[in-house]
């Protein structure tokens, strides 16, 4: 693999980076475009139904007086686990006559598509700003000529893990993965839904896409729009003003061929990082993927890789999914599906060389339960505190033989110490061919549930009670 041939082996130092999170009017022209510019990161709480709701959000725009969107998530009944109804949702924050919500989504039990209109809420924006100077412009394109950097110095940067940030026509985007090819850089972003052209809001919320820079600094989109449970259209589309940013607190702790033989690091190093709750870039052949969730079995260290398309999506413009299982053992399981509305399920599994790449940033522990819910170390007063704050959260499943580590992507806040925590990641089990997507729901008083749903735009869904977790503690970044 290319991705780390030139590097020597290094300890890095890891420095005391704090991540800074501050109010904000959420669709403020100016947090917009610090947004956009790259400088931080944007949440969304709305005060509805008597609690606060923080949801990541992966968009934001300054059309339509500003807008934002949150990641996907399963919204389920966190207050009655007996409860069958859910939505895999986004919601799309935007400012029309005052600020709105839209849910976009597809309900599992309505068997139907949503797109519903929440008005006169209390919403305030939380950006999360970061005391360090890692984020640097490697390209900015204006009406379709090169005004700084390079190609080459993004394509260069990207090489070494760092990771990107898209904007473009004051849109942000959060890159899921990124492909490099021949000197052209594939940008994935996570996936959003859309209102329907000039509309405010969508009929039929379903939009999903890619971005290309070639050698040439030429930006182009695709995205598939799906409608009546069956692909409507596709269209391509070149970008004449864009910027890309890279963060470069990022550093290569391990790679190991398809072998699982070492070929750069020590894997005791990788998995003291991963343990103490570090996130973590994979490199892949040709691409490199942001991961939201990270597991250790002994001494195996396996990741499940969000969706992608693959790469025959440009010359097809067919949308192909596929769903990833790296590790550091050498062993690669893969699922992939042709739409949501038209699923296809095609698998393979075999031997793949992989590049494991760190943040530096830190991250420390909050609250600790055992498997009786009995709180270990913390208190369910300082996980509220903390979550209240909008600060980036983590939690850890520890089993007998293994643990987990996820993504917290939104976090409910009830009374005073009351916190409930999603995560939601895409799941590919070695040996059987199944694309199922996960969701985690964690509570502050111990409790963790899990629902999973297979590909499909309305399927079936079970909410099942974790048991078997030994211990679980909850990271916040420092």
């Amino acid at each position: 693999m290319f991705f780390y041939d030139a590097y020597e082996y290094k300890k890095v130092v890891h420095t005391g980076l704090k991540e800074n999170v501050r109010i904000v009017d959420p669709m403020d022209t100016d947090t917009l475009n610090i947004v956009a510019n790259g400088q931080g990161t944007l949440k969304q709480q709305i005060h509805i139904n008597g609690h606060n709701i923080i949801y990541n959000t992966v968009f934001a725009s300054l059309g339509f007086g500003g807008i934002s969107e949150s990641a996907e998530h399963l919204e389920i009944d966190v207050l009655n686990q007996s409860d069958s109804n859910s939505y895999r949702v986004h919601l799309m924050f935007y400012s029309s006559n005052g600020m709105n919500i839209l849910r976009l989504g597809f309900k599992y039990q309505g068997l139907s598509e949503t797109a519903e209109q929440v008005n006169n809420i209390q919403l305030k924006g939380l950006i999360a700003e970061r005391n360090d100077s890692t984020y640097s412009l490697c390209l900015e394109v204006k009406g379709g000529q090169i005004i700084h950097g390079s190609v080459f110095e993004c394509y260069q940067g990207c090489l070494k893990g760092y990771a990107p940030t898209f904007t473009g026509n004051a849109i942000k985007r959060t890159v899921d993965s990124i492909g490099l090819r021949n000197g052209n850089i594939y940008f994935k972003f996570m996936p959003t839904m859309t209102r329907d052209g000039s509309r405010v809001y969508a009929t039929n919320p379903a939009i999903i896409g890619n971005h290309q820079i070639n050698i040439r600094s030429t930006a182009s989109r695709i995205f598939w729009t799906i409608r009546n449970h069956s692909l409507s259209y596709s269209v391509n589309q070149t970008i004449t003003n864009y910027r890309v940013y890279l963060d470069s607190n990022w550093h290569l702790a391990y790679s190991n061929n398809q072998f699982g033989n070492s070929t750069y690091g020590f894997l005791a190093y990788l998995r003291d990082l991963v343990l103490s709750g570090k996130r973590v870039r994979v490199a892949v052949q040709d691409r490199i993927y942001s991961v939201q969730m990270t597991s250790i079995f002994d001494k195996t260290i396996m990741v499940h890789l969000t969706d992608m398309y693959d790469g025959n999506a440009w010359s097809q413009k067919k949308p192909i999914h596929m769903r990833q299982l790296v590790s550091t053992s050498g062993d690669y399981h893969y699922c992939s599906f042709e739409s949501e509305s038209d699923v296809k399920i095609n698998g393979a599994s075999g031997m793949k060389p992989v590049a494991w790449y760190i943040e530096n940033r830190c991250w420390r522990k909050i609250i600790r339960f055992d498997s009786e819910k009995n709180i270990v170390s913390g208190s369910t007063q300082e996980l509220f505190d903390v979550a209240s704050t909008g600060k980036s959260l983590r939690f850890i499943l520890e089993y007998e033989s293994c643990s987990d580590i996820y993504d917290v992507i939104q976090v409910h806040l009830f009374n005073t110490s009351f916190v409930v925590m999603n995560s939601v990641f895409g799941n590919v089990k070695s040996g059987v061919l199944e694309c199922s997507k996960w969701s985690y729901t964690l509570y502050s008083t111990g409790t963790v549930e899990f629902s999973r749903w297979k590909p499909g735009r309305i399927m079936s869904f079970n909410r099942l009670l974790e048991k078997s977790h030994h211990y679980v503690q909850i990271l916040s970044e420092m």
